[in-house]
């Protein structure tokens, strides 16, 4: 009978270490996942972080509000903006400022 019990025990106890083994293995992928879904999505900057580099790009205090409206309107101006070579990024927006205000 003790025999018995042990060997059952030892059943019992063998499929607790399974259970155990394959839940940290789906954390392991759970995690690996995770991560690579954070990577793969675009950074998103914010509206501050776009109005400090107005100023460090050198935009022109009377432009800078007119510039901040123009690409906050668009998150897509936000990536290209942030996309461009920093020291690119004045004459870029200028350069798109231009373009929309010939097409209006």
């Amino acid at each position: 009978m003790a025999g018995l019990l042990v060997e059952q025990f030892d059943v019992f106890n063998n499929g607790i270490v399974k259970v155990a083994a394959a839940l940290r293995e789906g954390n392991r992928v759970l995690h690996e996942g995770n991560l690579a879904l954070k990577e793969g999505q675009p950074r998103i900057h914010s509206e501050e972080e776009v109005f400090k580099e107005l100023e460090n790009t050198g935009v022109e205090e009377d432009l800078q509000f007119l510039a901040y409206n123009f690409i906050t309107s668009n998150p897509g101006l936000v990536r290209a903006f942030f996309g461009c070579p920093s020291d690119r990024r004045k004459a870029w927006l200028l350069q798109k400022m231009q373009a929309s205000s010939d097409t209006c």
